[in-house]
């Protein structure tokens, strides 16, 4: 396929102008009998396709055959030697156009994106006191490490992902998230690399090098994302390599056959084989099917969604069943003590000293909310975080377990059996292999999560899935609230590969929508696999095929409507191109199409479908 990235300069377009000039010209001097006007006709072909005619020559040069380009050349040059050198220039003319059109869309397509690369910051401000802000140090965000102070004027862009430790503002996040709305943040507020402070200034620590930042992480995720290519791409790049030897050889025939068997007149029936090579031209296919699924593509980044390649588009189109996970997912992921209950003789504030020193080993939300819980920590001799279940450590000498129900009964620590079937979601805490208590937390499911489950089931989606580690009974008492179809609770994160993967052996198309590390296994494995991106892993938005850089669910609907809406145009373009093709060969082998109708047969249609393409954007 040949690429249409660099812009279109002047210098083209005034090589057009002077072409139609020219063929004018001759249209005027060949009107008054004045003999040299086929003068101008030469001109004006060499002049609009010199590069069509020049690209040509150079697949030829190097062996590769039966692109457009040399299709066209072969066309304007035979309708030449049949003395029809007025149309062979006005067909070289109109297909330079039709690329020029094609190029300018196309690149207007990659705005959005664009605009998304030239968002990574060029300079990161540095200081060394954060009472001394006039001591500034102007860097490359590359050399600048982690746990460095930076300063942040009104403006400018935040080069590197990190917490605000003084001053307050607010931040444009659209970026990153396509989200008009600006996000205030003072002391503590998590910033990331692309976001632009508006208002005051402020001083913020980074938390990662620039690689590792979310402006870097997107940046990759994008350029990826030309490499996996949809199967409709795939099959009009491999139509175009036999489609355009028949339609060679088919000219071949009709330019000799006749005039060889049935005495027919050979200029005629070059005409026609002519003409059937411009109307043949594969252009429409070739440019506008790629282009349907980069405007998707493109039209998912200014919503804040980034699509790794046309291929996850044509996947999600044909979802009917989403799986999701719970915990910041369909809740806001923050989670709040709201009981603590002791069932021996410790004190509660020391149980909590000893859940809090053990969870300051572990990222999970749950382990974050108990550690903040308390100022107090315990000398710790080691520590083991059990995936899906909680953390064994021994501290100041005694053997402390903190997780769920499930590592209780799996590590044989007796406990009340009416323990199990409590409401909540419940971390339990036990010292020397004794059961001294349990914390009750909580988080809040996300605001407007029910509507959002409403209307994906209103776009066609037949079932709704949670799949969580969290306890049964929060978990359905979340998913009821909801509006969830299905729920399975206390899952390991192999369980959940295993549910999915049992659903997509019965025909179901899944996609899997989470964010934490714990996902980034089924997320892979997924036919979709979808990462709340704002917050969410580096592990997961690896693993997955779309990224939702906003954390808000709404952007799951729209993306679905993205893909089906990009999907629909693209087979419309397929559909339309081919039969129009297949009409108008019909007409030129049986004399009935001149090379005007075939200019429209190729250039026009070849405009149509860029149009129509486009329309994924409104």
């Amino acid at each position: 396929m040949e690429e249409h990235e660099e812009e279109q300069s002047p210098l083209l377009v005034a090589r057009l102008i002077i072409s139609v000039v020219l063929f004018a010209a001759g249209i005027i001097l060949e009107h008054n009998d004045l003999s040299f006007y086929i003068y101008f006709y030469i001109a004006a072909l060499i002049l609009s396709g010199f590069e069509v005619i020049l690209s040509a020559v150079k697949s030829t040069l190097k062996f590769s055959f039966f692109d457009e380009k040399q299709l066209m050349t072969i066309a304007a040059i035979g309708a030449c030697c049949i003395g029809k050198v007025e149309e062979s220039a006005a067909v070289m003319i109109l297909y330079s156009v039709g690329e020029f059109l094609e190029d300018y869309i196309t690149d207007k397509s990659k705005d959005t994106i664009r605009d998304l690369l030239s968002s990574a910051p060029s300079t990161a401000h540095t200081i060394t006191d954060i009472e001394n802000t006039h001591n500034i140090t102007d860097v490359s965000p590359e050399d600048v490490e982690v746990g460095t102070l930076l300063i942040i004027k009104p403006g400018e862009k935040i080069p590197l992902d990190g917490i605000v430790i003084k001053g307050e503002s607010t931040v444009d996040t659209s970026s990153l998230t396509g989200e008009s709305l600006p996000m205030p943040c003072s002391p503590d507020t998590k910033v990331l690399s692309g976001m632009i402070n508006q208002n005051g200034s402020l001083i913020v620590k980074t938390s990662c090098l620039f690689e590792d930042t979310s402006m870097a992480r997107i940046i990759k995720l994008v350029k990826e994302s030309e490499e996996n290519k949809a199967p409709a791409e795939k099959f009009i790049t491999r139509f175009a390599r036999v489609y355009t030897p028949i339609i060679l050889i088919l000219a071949v025939l009709v330019a000799v056959l006749p005039p060889l068997f049935f005495g027919e007149e050979w200029s005629d029936w070059i005409y026609r084989a002519m003409t059937l090579l411009v109307i043949a031209c594969p252009c429409a296919l070739v440019i506008s099917v790629p282009l349907g699924y980069f405007c998707g593509i493109g039209k998912a980044s200014k919503e804040g969604i980034i699509v790794k390649g046309g291929t996850h588009i044509d996947n999600l189109a044909k979802v009917d069943t989403i799986f999701m996970d719970k915990t910041g997912t369909l809740t806001d992921g923050v989670f709040h003590i709201i009981d603590i209950i002791t069932t021996g003789d410790m004190p509660k504030d020391e149980m909590m000293a000893y859940a809090a020193s053990a969870e300051s080993f572990s990222t999970h939300p749950l382990a974050k909310s108990i550690s903040a819980s308390t100022d107090k920590r315990l000398k710790i001799d080691n520590a083991v975080d059990i995936t899906g279940k909680g953390i064994w450590a021994t501290i100041e000498g005694r053997d402390v377990i903190i997780g769920s129900d499930k590592l209780l009964h799996s590590e044989d620590i007796f406990h009340d059996h009416d323990l199990c079937n409590l409401k909540g979601t419940i971390i339990h805490v036990s010292v020397d292999r004794k059961h001294v208590g349990y914390i009750v937390l909580s988080d809040q499911p996300r605001k407007g999560i029910e509507n959002i489950i409403s209307r994906l089931k209103k776009l066609g989606i037949k079932k709704t899935v949670m799949l969580t580690g969290d306890n049964r009974v929060s978990a359905a008492y979340v998913a009821k609230s909801l509006g969830i179809d299905e729920v399975h609770s206390e899952l390991m994160p192999e369980e959940k590969v295993s549910y999915v993967k049992e659903s997509e052996k019965k025909g179901t198309k899944a996609a899997f929508v989470g964010d934490g590390i714990n996902d980034a296994p089924v997320i892979a494995m997924t036919d979709v696999g979808i990462a709340m991106g704002g917050m969410g892993s580096a592990t997961a938005i690896e693993a997955s095929n779309i990224v939702i850089m906003s954390d808000h669910l709404a952007k799951l609907a729209d993306i679905i409507k993205i893909s089906r809406k990009t999907r629909r145009i693209v087979i419309e373009n397929i559909v339309v191109s081919l039969t129009i093709k297949a009409v108008f060969v019909t007409l030129a082998v049986l004399g009935m199409a001149n090379m005007w109708l075939a200019v429209f047969a190729d250039v026009g249609v070849t405009i149509l479908a860029i149009l129509n393409s486009i329309r994924i954007f409104r």
